[in-house]
C-alpha cells in the first residue's frame, strides 16, 4: 500500500475527512489531495505530522518482521520503489 492509500483508508476508519488531516498537521485543506494529484511523496516527517492526528506514527522495523507481529500492532507495511543509487 503505498503512504497516501494508506492515509485515506485509516481517515475513512476513523471517520476523519482527507480535508481535515492537512490542517490539524499544520498544513492547508488540500495538502493531502495536493501531494496525490502531483505525485508528491511528504518527507518523513511530515508524513509522521499528517498521520499523528490519525493516532499513527511512522516506525522503521527490521524487514523479517514477520506479518502476524505486524497485524498485532495494527502496522500498515508501505511499498516503496527502490531508490536509485
Amino acid at each position: 500500500m503505498e503512504y497516501f492509500e494508506a492515509l485515506k483508508s485509516i481517515a475513512k476508519d476513523r471517520g476523519v475527512k482527507v480535508t481535515d488531516i492537512g490542517p490539524k498537521a499544520g498544513r492547508s485543506r488540500t495538502y493531502v489531495s495536493e501531494c496525490v494529484t502531483n505525485a508528491r511523496m511528504p518527507s518523513l516527517s511530515v508524513g509522521n505530522e499528517l498521520a499523528a492526528p490519525l493516532g499513527y506514527r511512522l516506525a522503521l522495523i527490521p524487514t523479517d518482521t514477520p506479518a502476524d507481529a505486524l497485524d498485532a500492532i495494527g502496522a500498515i507495511p508501505l511499498d516503496a520503489a527502490p531508490r536509485e543509487q
